[in-house]
């Protein structure tokens, strides 16, 4: 894992697991984010046009804001809404057990 202070308030995560096999668990790399840079910091993970295209490696690279403040207005708005695999059946959809750094048990 790099960590790269980018300039423009923008933290750059570089980040692959040891063994360089492929990982692309949302959870994960939302538990890095916390950790590295805060819970309430936001960040993207990008889909570039083709011709910008980078994919050399099994490695994952998101951009956090620095001030937990800034958002890129993207998203889902409103309330934190997390379903375990209880709450995510009773409404026909599939969902894992919740671990602890996410409220579950």
């Amino acid at each position: 894992m790099i960590v790269r202070d980018v300039g423009a308030d923008i933290v750059h995560l570089d980040i692959k697991r040891r063994d360089k096999r492929h990982i692309h668990d949302w959870r994960d790399l939302q538990r890095i984010k916390n950790e590295l840079v805060g819970p309430e910091n936001e960040g993207v993970e990008i889909y570039p046009a083709e011709s910008r295209v980078v994919d050399e490696a099994h490695q994952y690279n998101l951009w956090v804001f620095k001030d937990p403040g800034k958002s890129l207005g993207l998203g889902w708005h409103g309330d934190r809404r997390v379903a375990d695999w209880g709450e995510a059946r009773k409404h026909n959809a599939r969902q894992r057990p919740l671990p602890k750094w996410m409220g579950g048990k």
